[in-house]
């Protein structure tokens, strides 16, 4: 049965703003969507008395295939769990994605059940998800976006792949030793490569050194940046940027179509999406010149096959990957060592910090989430449910207050039309009242800002504890207790100083025990959680 839509309070309405791309990369995120804010702003003028606080808005410049990589639009969600938000305006329900059918039906859920209304300007609708024909409406519109958005990155796709069967440069990484170049073919601009003669010295060095010199990819970086080179980024050479200048087609005068595809499978209930390298890729003859020639390329690829890598295993290995961080900023990588295995900073030319054994570092992260398990314990008792229950009691006092204030202003009004108040007497009691109205608006909205966080204390106890208990498990994949890391813990900061070379006299005088003349300092970890 369809009733009528509440009159929205300002403070109440939220708004999502979003494109999926920039039509410049030097706008802010602000230009690029002023065009849908000035909409969104006349819709305000129109139906609100006041305009919405700055808080209450959210934009973000991202593709809305997935709500897992929109931060803001995750941050909007979180929002509308509040009872104090009644509603979302966008520009167009595809402001809200395009998502897969089971985000659809998770966004529908979301708002439905938050008893939130979904307010599209343009169109104008008011969606009520609790209505069975709004919610069709809604779902359907969503449907809608997510084929449009399929049936458009097909034409993309088939158009892109027309490009490089010509010759064309269209990717948006420019090869170390071009730059990109854009020529006529008839009325059209057409984009490719032209050479940077700097930097095209460099890659047949490369080439050159590899091939006829049997020098490593190491030792070539070594050299570049013992000659002071620096690399496109301006950062110091690593063994993967010559790897990839080594692998690159592109050096021939070459285009590839398709050498990574994206393959979906799933894993641990889950749809992952994986980048892997197409073995059918094919190569054909680009319009750019070439700065290697080919039987120079082949000879560094058979090379190359003859000095095989190890494959890389295709389950995890790491239980602390992506949390372990070394204190230099890079991650820490697992590494075997004979029949043992390491973690080390994987900027090891730059880094100083020493490697540390597995075993004895995942004793000192058991120890160091027991240590937080103590002291989150003592939190438990002293709930924030009190302080989250005072701050709501502030707010509705200055709300009321705030009404008081109102009624008072219409109370002089009346005064002075009605019983002829005199006007400076009217004046001063009129700019008194406004006064402590604004007051009291500047403090509502920032209590409003300021909503304490209720923290589930029981529920980080909880994974803390299994978090140690898988730890403790041998038999435990590396990906369980990974997964079970990263629920709780936002990052371990390793650092550990180099061993040094000391005289046993010194060492005893110290009061350090040596190992052949070695004295290694302990490592340091520093456990920072989610909570």
């Amino acid at each position: 049965m369809y009733k009528e839509p509440p009159k929205f309070k300002p403070e109440e309405v939220l708004v999502y703003l979003r494109k999926s791309r920039s039509d410049d990369p030097m706008l802010s995120v602000e230009e690029v969507l002023e065009r849908h804010e000035n909409d969104i702003h006349q819709w305000e003028e129109r139906n609100l008395d006041a305009p919405i606080p700055k808080e209450n808005w959210y934009r973000e410049v991202v593709s809305g295939e997935s709500i897992q990589s929109r931060d803001e639009f995750k941050r909007l969600l979180k929002r509308i769990e509040s009872t104090d938000v009644t509603a979302v305006v966008v520009k167009d329900c595809a402001r809200l994605g395009r998502p897969s059918l089971e985000e659809i039906c998770r966004i529908t859920s979301l708002f439905r059940y938050s008893s939130t209304y979904v307010i599209s300007v343009m169109p104008y609708k008011v969606f009520d998800l609790d209505d069975k024909w709004d919610r069709q409406q809604f779902e359907n519109e969503m449907m809608r976006n997510r084929d449009y958005l399929d049936y458009t990155k097909g034409i993309l796709k088939a158009g892109k792949e027309n490009s490089l069967r010509n010759g064309w440069y269209i990717n948006a990484v420019i090869p170390y030793g071009y730059e990109r170049e854009w020529v006529c073919e008839g009325k059209r601009e057409r984009p490719t490569l032209a050479i940077v003669e700097d930097e095209a010295k460099i890659v047949r060095m490369i080439f050159d050194w590899y091939v006829n010199e049997n020098i490593g990819a190491t030792k070539i970086c070594q050299r570049l940046n013992n000659m002071g080179i620096p690399s496109r980024t301006g950062i110091k050479w690593k063994k993967s940027t010559v790897h990839n200048i080594l692998k690159n087609e592109h050096y021939m005068g070459k285009i590839v179509i398709r050498k990574h595809i994206d393959v979906k499978t799933v894993e641990d209930s889950e749809i992952t999406t994986h980048c892997v390298k197409n073995e059918d890729y094919e190569i054909v003859n680009g319009q750019h010149p070439a700065i290697i020639d080919e039987e120079t390329f082949y000879k560094a690829q058979d090379k190359m096959r003859r000095r095989p890598s190890v494959a890389p295993s295709k389950t995890l290995q790491n239980p602390f990957a992506s949390i372990l961080k070394c204190e230099c900023g890079r991650v820490m990588v697992r590494r075997k060592n004979r029949s043992t295995f390491r973690y080390i900073c994987d900027d090891q030319m730059f880094c100083d910090n020493a490697s540390c054994g597995e075993e004895p570092l995942i004793k000192a992260v058991i120890n160091g989430l027991v240590e937080h398990l103590e002291n989150l314990s003592t939190q438990v008792n002293r709930t924030d449910e009190d302080k989250v229950q005072k701050h709501k009691e502030h707010i509705s006092f200055l709300k009321a207050k705030l009404v008081e204030a109102e009624n008072k202003e219409l109370s002089l009004w009346d005064k002075y039309t009605d019983e002829k108040m005199p006007k400076k007497v009217f004046d001063s009691l009129l700019a008194k009242n406004t006064e402590e109205k604004q007051k009291l608006e500047n403090a509502l909205k920032e209590a409003q800002s300021n909503e304490p966080k209720q923290v589930d204390y029981e529920s980080a106890i909880a994974t803390l504890h299994e978090c140690i208990k898988a730890l403790n498990d041998e038999s435990a994949s590396a990906s369980v207790k990974n997964k079970l890391l990263l629920s709780v813990v936002d990052k371990i900061v390793y650092s550990r100083p180099k061993a040094v070379r000391m005289s046993s006299e010194e060492a005893q005088e110290k009061g350090i025990t040596l190992a052949g003349g070695w004295h290694c300092p302990d490592f340091i970890i520093d456990i920072s959680l989610k909570v």
